[in-house]
């Protein structure tokens, strides 16, 4: 049995549970660390889209609603609209040492959640 069902989008915009989970997602991306401009006159914004997956569990029952607004990246063309491409790397001694001076200097910690869509 599968474990995750995309729904289609009439599933999507009938359903209060699904617009909650939308809600959700959009909340989670107003953090602070961006602001709305408008594009240079030359250039144009990147679009966006919704990706939605009903997690299901070993026997069929929905588990979770996710909703994920993602960037249609690949409308970037490389040395125009970018130039160097990053891979996000975790050192998890580096982070748990991290965690470690924080706890002794008693100084004050904050959490992000980070999604990351995996295909």
């Amino acid at each position: 049995m599968e474990s995750e069902l995309e729904p289609t989008i009439y599933e999507v915009v009938t359903d209060k549970e699904w617009w909650l989970v939308i809600q959700n997602e959009v909340e989670s991306i107003k953090n602070d660390t961006w602001e709305l401009v408008d594009p240079l006159d030359d250039k144009q914004a990147i679009t966006t889209r919704w990706i939605f997956k009903a997690k299901r569990g070993a026997l069929g029952e929905v588990e979770k609603f996710k909703a994920r607004l993602v960037a249609c990246g690949f409308q970037q063309t490389e040395g125009v609209d970018y130039f160097d491409t990053y891979a996000l790397v975790v050192c998890w001694s580096t982070i748990r040492t991290i965690i470690v001076i924080i706890v002794k200097k008693r100084w004050s910690i904050k959490h992000f959640d980070i999604k990351i869509w995996k295909h």
